[in-house]
């Protein structure tokens, strides 16, 4: 199964937005809120909303990319994201 994951940071805010379509028409839309932050790792808490499973969001700065994971403590998904 593909997604398309959105998210939009802001500089200096303690959300992100995110918005993920799967491949069979399902949607989440939700604010994960900011929980640790570091140099190169910033962790986010992401609510149980809607079509949205409660999980950790992690993103880590690698090179000039940025790697993603989502896990729930049962599952984990992962991404190498780009800018858009």
């Amino acid at each position: 199964m593909n997604n398309t994951i959105t998210f939009t940071f802001v500089a200096g805010a303690r959300t992100i937005h995110e918005t993920d379509q799967d491949s069979f028409g399902g949607n989440c839309v939700n604010t994960l809120t900011l929980r640790e932050a570091t140099a190169t790792v910033l962790t986010f808490d992401e609510p149980q909303t809607g079509g949205c499973v409660a999980g950790t969001v992690t993103f880590t700065h690698r090179g000039a990319g940025l790697a993603y994971r989502w896990t729930d403590n049962i599952q984990q998904n992962t991404a190498t994201l780009r800018k858009s």
